[in-house]
């Protein structure tokens, strides 16, 4: 049995409106990306699962891929 993965991060409620949401957010995605990096399953991040919530999305999106170039 193979499974692919697209492992999500929760959607926020609304854009975080002060820098330590941010943080914690994007320290919570580092920590995803950390855990699950080398199952052979997961093919991709989804930064942002839904469509609220969302801020920065380029550079969120650099970041992933600088935590996992797979």
């Amino acid at each position: 049995l193979g499974l692919l993965v697209w492992q999500d991060m929760p959607a926020m409620a609304s854009v975080p409106d002060n820098a330590s949401e941010k943080a914690e957010y994007e320290h919570e995605m580092k920590q995803m990306i950390d855990q699950h990096a080398s199952s052979p399953s997961v093919i991709m991040w989804v930064t942002f699962n839904e469509g609220w919530g969302q801020y920065d999305q380029a550079r969120i999106a650099d970041q992933a891929k600088k935590w996992d170039p797979s």
